[in-house]
């Protein structure tokens, strides 16, 4: 059994067109739709917060990130 979750646009017709990853076989399968007609679609519009560039010299290495002894 396998989960997909996906947004899905439903026609004038009442249809909608379901593209499927490659790893589902051809075939008859089981299936469930739950159609969640309270879910808005949102937008976030998260802050931009500029620090500069990063310090001269900085490599991101063990040494500069952690203080253990090694």
């Amino acid at each position: 059994m396998k989960t997909i979750e996906t947004s899905i646009e439903v026609n004038t017709q009442h249809q909608a067109l379901l593209q499927l990853p490659d790893d589902i076989n051809p075939g008859k399968h089981q299936a469930r739709i739950i159609v969640d007609e309270d879910q808005k679609e949102t937008m976030i519009d998260f802050p931009v917060i500029s620090l500069g560039g990063w310090p001269k010299g900085f490599t991101m290495s063990r040494d500069q990130l952690y203080d253990d002894g090694r």
